[in-house]
């Protein structure tokens, strides 16, 4: 066996393998943007002071406190809403409002929001936090 071969094979197994895992841990994202965005809506947990989150299809109307907070999609960790995130389209606009309904939804502390922000960047997401 030439001795440049083994090295070589090497190579491209180890190619191979790093693709293979790249792509199982890359999760499917949708192939088109929404035609109204989807809306982020954050509150805290009042019994686990942890945050709640939920995305929903964006529509023309406001959606009710009991509407959001009744959502099979309630996300129970900043890790659960970045997972949920990455399987959108690039470009998607999100548009986090806590203005709802100010007893009931407000943005977490700074350094969340500012999690959730840069993970948008890069995940190509336009976020827009609503006033």
């Amino acid at each position: 066996m030439h001795p440049l071969r083994f090295p070589i094979a090497l190579i491209g197994l180890a190619f191979v393998l790093a693709t293979m895992l790249t792509s199982a841990q890359e999760p499917t994202r949708a192939a088109q943007r929404t035609m109204k965005g989807i809306e982020l809506y954050s509150w805290p947990d009042s019994s686990t002071h942890q945050w709640n989150f939920v995305l929903l299809p964006g529509t023309n109307r406001n959606k009710t406190t009991a509407e959001i907070k009744a959502s099979r999609n309630i996300l129970k960790t900043l890790e659960e809403l970045k997972a949920r995130l990455a399987t959108l389209a690039v470009g998607e606009c999100i548009f986090w409002n806590p203005r709802v309904d100010s007893q009931q939804f407000s943005l977490p502390p700074q350094e969340q929001v500012q999690q959730i922000t840069i993970y948008c960047e890069t995940r190509k997401l336009n976020l827009s936090i609503l006033k």
